[in-house]
């Protein structure tokens, strides 16, 4: 019951991170995460070139990292 609690808050805690992301870094880690996308297909939707999106990606995660206070922490 503790396991699911500390997860339970967990979860609250990382999407109030993700509200406080900009929507660009929102939308980078929703292709990625929820939709599978491999980044050339995200470079394709997003318009930019797949180094850039792969960028953009990794700056949003280590952002996200920190607003949960888990930065010290590696992918």
């Amino acid at each position: 019951m503790l396991a699911s609690l500390a997860k339970e808050e967990l979860i609250a805690q990382v999407l109030k991170a993700l509200l406080e992301l900009k929507d660009e870094e929102q939308e980078v880690i929703e292709l990625r995460l929820t939709s599978e996308l491999p980044f050339k297909e995200m470079s394709v939707i997003l318009e930019s070139t797949e180094a850039a999106v792969k960028m953009k990606y990794s700056r949003a995660i280590d952002k996200l990292k920190t607003l949960c206070g888990r930065k010290d922490e590696t992918n």
